[in-house]
């Protein structure tokens, strides 16, 4: 909006107020330091509300993170069937799964090829946890590695174990990779390395 001028130019003041005129050709007087303190006003909120959602956000990200976490540490079929010890288990396929809502209620998914995985037992229904990991294992090309002796498809990790140069930091091995240093080196060992690269 433009303000109201005299003629050399200068701001035309009404009670000591700038007048300005809307599209409209309207005149009124507006108080700039009003203005300004809304403004600033107006800017803290905004600050604290972005402030508050980014909170809000990454307290969502780390109650997503321990759920997802407890489904791995409490899954019988991990506990049961396979060598694998929850956390290294969690770091090798946990990038499968995401927290969502399944009525009204925070849940982990799991999806293979950006596909859910679904239940064997509930058809229609997302696998649960368990369920996803025992497909996941199935798949996996060094399941006989992973799974315990006396288990569909596992041999228990009874291969020889031989030498291998300093390990990648986890999170750069492929799951082929983390396979082989579990069978070689033992679980204890795997989560060492899981721990020094966090």
């Amino acid at each position: 909006m433009p303000l109201k001028t005299t003629a050399d130019g200068s701001p035309l003041l009404l009670h000591g107020q700038p007048i300005w005129i809307d599209d409209q050709g309207h005149e009124a007087p507006v108080d700039l330091p009003r203005l300004l303190r809304d403004h600033h006003q107006l800017t803290t909120t905004a600050a604290r509300l972005l402030q508050a959602e980014t909170t809000l956000r990454q307290r969502d990200q780390q109650l997503h993170q321990l759920l997802l976490r407890s489904a791995f540490d409490n899954s019988p079929f991990l506990r049961d069937h396979t060598l694998l010890p929850p956390d290294i288990a969690y770091a090798s396929f946990s990038h499968h799964f995401a927290i969502e809502d399944l009525n009204g209620l925070p849940t982990p998914v799991a999806r293979l090829n950006d596909q859910i995985i679904p239940s064997p037992a509930r058809p229609g229904q997302p696998a649960s946890p368990d369920e996803a990991l025992q497909h996941l294992l199935h798949l996996h090309p060094q399941r006989d590695r992973l799974l315990k002796a006396g288990h569909p498809g596992g041999s228990g990790g009874t291969g020889t174990r031989q030498p291998s140069p300093a390990p990648k930091p986890w999170a750069h091995m492929t799951l082929d990779e983390q396979a082989r240093y579990i069978e070689q080196h033992g679980p204890a060992a795997a989560k060492t390395l899981i721990d020094q690269s966090a």
